[in-house]
């Protein structure tokens, strides 16, 4: 009996939630979605990451922050213990319940997006750099500012549906035209610098958020 006179119960301590779960790429013989779209664009629009791999996981979803903007997916590159133990050198986290609510285009925009996240990293000859075991080594790339401009319309134009979008958006892309040029001129250099003071490979783990 507590002091205020009602029966004490013993409750369970909350648990904490698991809110990832590993997607398979292939279920009753075929290849799940997340793997059809990413694989697709792979092999068109991102060639250069063709001999990176990388896996798909659920999340049950991000809350909200306090602009009140939900995250819809991560691109996190794993350590090299967890690429030892799993083969695996980045995971796209996916937030299940946007996904379930995007149509195809959607989906295909998120997953274009989370890949721009992976970048190949270069050595000062413009080679792509490897590590001692042979692979590529990659860096994760930060999508803001002039980039994410630049990024918003190219990748809108790819995936617009219909004439009336893609009219729209090439309209839009001509008005932006000198200030994006001028933009993309400022990211270059950006990234020749970045990549000349980039870190070693082994570097520590590191992700990026749409």
């Amino acid at each position: 009996m507590s002091s205020r006179g009602r029966p004490r119960t013993n409750k369970e301590p909350k648990r904490k939630a698991v809110r990832l779960r590993l997607c398979a790429r292939m279920n009753a013989g075929r290849v799940m979605e997340p793997y059809t779209i990413m694989e697709g664009l792979i092999a068109t629009v991102r060639k250069d990451l063709s001999d990176i791999k990388i896996g798909i996981v659920w999340h049950t979803g991000w809350r909200p922050d306090a602009d009140g903007i939900r995250t819809m997916g991560k691109a996190i590159k794993n350590s090299e213990t967890e690429r030892q133990r799993t083969d695996i050198d980045w995971d796209i986290q996916i937030s299940e319940p946007v996904w379930g609510a995007l149509d195809a285009r959607g989906k295909e925009r998120l997953i274009f997006h989370e890949l721009e996240h992976i970048q190949i990293v270069h050595d000062k000859d413009g080679g792509v750099m490897l590590d001692d075991k042979s692979r590529v080594v990659t860096r994760a790339m930060a999508i803001d500012g002039a980039r994410g401009a630049i990024l918003f319309w190219l990748d809108n134009i790819k995936l617009a549906g219909n004439a009336d979008a893609r009219r729209s958006l090439a309209a839009r892309r001509d008005q932006m035209k000198e200030q994006v040029a001028e933009q993309l001129q400022n990211v270059i250099g950006q990234q020749a610098e970045e990549f000349a003071e980039d870190p070693a490979p082994g570097s520590d783990e590191s992700d990026e958020e749409l």
